[in-house]
């Protein structure tokens, strides 16, 4: 079974990975990896250390002449800020008593890590604690990409939203009878959505009072709220309605709340330092960043994550174990800083009727009637497809052959630059204030870049699972009878 393994400090020697059971045969390109490396170091908001590091892969063992030979890949990414942490990273001089670090930082490991592992000096959680650790899990999924890329399996990451502030609203898409619920932002309160009503204590508008939810009720005659085109967590601050969430609609549907894989969407990604698909609300969220920044606070945002031509059938119905989503949702939540994941509608789902959120399945015989989010329209005679995609890909733990949609949320950093945050000094029990590390404002887009890999590694697993081979010619081979097999005609 494919795997992987990490080890390495933040500001150790360096970063070493180590990655099992993966195929020979496999053309690595350097530059592709490096490419995504550099990705993750990008993006508006982040803080010194990517000034100092510049990432690169090199490989120790796996790899020969430009392909993957089947045995262990190993690599190394050097750390180069090392320099200037060798005296108090050094593996066998003692640490002094006046460095070591005894006060927690609410919202990071150090608490509970350093009583886990008895330990005296909180730097060595904090170490390996660190995002820094995402750079190898980068690269193992930029080398599970390469692999994928040669069954056309594609991968798509974007920011939808940075502190309440995302897609641009769609002007021919108000209400007009609601327009007046999402206006009237407080803009002074960056933690308040549509602080309309001072009553109301979550700061949500109490649109329809029959509407124990506080969901807008934009179609009146639906109790459901089906028909509603966006929650309020992703809109824009002071914009009445938003364009891009999911339309669950029986007659007028839309396969995907966005489609990452457009073309202008994937320019205006590839040219975004926030990596949003949208550029209409781009210079607010850096204006957010940059009041943040003198602040000394930071901020989260909303992410997703789009994966394209999945064969019908990863994952399995048959354990709990190998379900498909779980292992997504798992893939997540263990990248630093996540603290939800929703497939397809996620949470919307429970506020749907089953007759509207089902995504009704279709088949067409002919390849020329162009039909969307089909896998293998070159190859199938004989094609499966759907209208709405509500599902996200996948329906009891296994791909349906749709686009697999994956968003999360990003909590906002918790090492602050200014002394916010109560704490206590574990050693005296005496009340602190949180101590200051070297951090980020926003490392929402980097974590696009994260969130895209942990996916290629586990639609990688779950792809080998199925197809699995020693050598990329056997898999082709497996792969390709079992395409044949689902797309035959009857």
């Amino acid at each position: 079974m494919l795997r992987f393994m990490t080890a390495g400090e933040s500001h150790g020697k360096g970063l070493v990975t180590i990655i099992d059971n993966f195929p020979s045969g496999v053309k690595i390109d350097e530059n592709f990896i490096n490419e995504k490396l550099a990705l993750r170091q990008s993006g508006y908001g982040r803080g010194a250390r990517q000034k100092i590091e510049k990432d690169e892969i090199e490989f120790i063992s796996g790899v020969r002449g430009g392909f993957t030979t089947g045995s262990p890949i190993s690599f190394f990414i050097k750390n180069k800020d090392y320099e200037n942490w060798k005296d108090r990273m050094d593996a066998y001089k003692p640490v002094q008593e006046d460095i070591k670090i005894h006060i927690p930082r609410p919202g990071h490991a150090d608490f509970a890590g350093s009583i886990k592992y008895n330990l005296d000096d909180i730097r060595n959680v904090l170490e390996r604690s660190s995002a820094r650790e995402t750079a190898s899990r980068v690269a193992v999924g930029a080398i599970c990409e390469l692999l994928l890329e040669e069954f056309n399996i594609q991968f798509s990451s974007a920011v939808l939203s940075i502190g309440g502030i995302g897609a641009a609203p769609d002007k021919d898409n108000i209400n007009k009878d609601n327009i007046n619920s999402i206006n009237n932002i407080n803009k002074d309160n960056i933690n308040s959505i549509n602080n309309i009503n001072k009553d109301n204590i979550n700061g949500i508008n109490n649109i329809n009072k029959d509407n124990i939810n506080g969901i807008n009720n934009i179609n009146k005659d639906n109790i459901n709220g089906i028909n509603y085109r966006g929650g309020i967590d992703e809109n824009v601050a002071g914009n009445s309605k938003i364009k891009r969430e999911l339309i669950i609609d029986r007659d007028n549907a839309a396969a995907l709340p966005v489609d990452l894989f457009d073309d202008e969407i994937l320019l205006h990604i590839q040219n975004s330092d926030l990596r949003m698909p949208f550029p209409e609300n781009e210079q607010k969220v850096k204006k957010l960043i940059d009041e943040l920044k003198k602040e000394g606070d930071t901020v989260g945002g909303i992410i997703m994550v789009q994966i394209k031509n999945v064969p019908i059938g990863l994952g399995s119905f048959t354990q709990w174990d190998e379900k498909l989503d779980a292992h997504i949702a798992f893939s997540i939540m263990s990248i630093q800083a996540m603290k939800s994941v929703e497939i397809g509608a996620g949470t919307k789902a429970g506020f749907s009727r089953g007759s509207d959120f089902q995504d009704s399945i279709y088949c067409s015989s002919h390849t020329a009637l162009n039909i969307k989010n089909c896998s293998d329209e070159e190859r199938a005679r004989k094609k499966y497809y759907r209208k709405t995609d509500n599902a996200g890909g996948i329906e009891g733990g296994m791909s349906n052959g749709e686009i697999i949609s994956v968003k999360c949320a990003m909590k906002p950093i918790p090492t602050l630059m200014k002394p916010y945050l109560n704490t206590v000094n574990l050693t005296t029990c005496e009340q602190e204030k949180a101590f200051l590390e070297r951090s980020d404002v926003c490392a929402v887009p980097a974590a696009s870049v994260v969130c895209e890999s942990a996916l290629a590694f586990t639609i990688c697993l779950f792809f080998l699972k199925k197809f699995g081979g020693d050598s990329l010619a056997e898999i082709k081979h497996n792969y390709k009878g079992y395409i044949a097999q689902v797309y035959k005609e009857k």
